[in-house]
């Protein structure tokens, strides 16, 4: 499996969403290791698409919808199954940047600032 700039960022949207105070701020080019005009057309694309807002770059329920399906997430999993699932996805395949992103989720799940 091989991910695009486009499905890296909206899986990046999906893992900070399930947190109980996401910090959207957190998703950049910089958290993703990808080049920074990559990133933006990524977010260019996903807002087109109607699967993220341009403001505070949060999902819409038609993201969420995109993301569960694409990624086989399943959708009455707890927030903390479904970034512990992603954590083994993304190992398996080899997306480490996205892991580390996942892993950092996933030790302020429950942060509240």
């Amino acid at each position: 499996m091989k991910l695009t700039s486009k499905e890296t960022v909206m899986l990046a949207v999906y893992i900070e969403y399930q947190k109980d105070l996401p910090q959207m701020k957190n998703i950049n080019h910089t958290a993703l290791n990808m080049d920074k005009d990559v990133f933006n057309t990524a977010l260019d694309k996903l807002s087109n698409e109607r699967y993220i807002t341009t403001e505070n770059i949060k999902p819409t329920p038609e993201g969420l919808i995109y993301a569960e399906k694409y990624f086989s997430i399943q959708k009455y999993d707890t927030a903390a199954e479904k970034i512990e699932y992603i954590i083994k996805k993304c190992g398996t395949f080899g997306f480490s940047a996205l892991k580390l992103f996942a892993v950092s989720a996933m030790e302020h799940l429950f942060d509240i600032y």
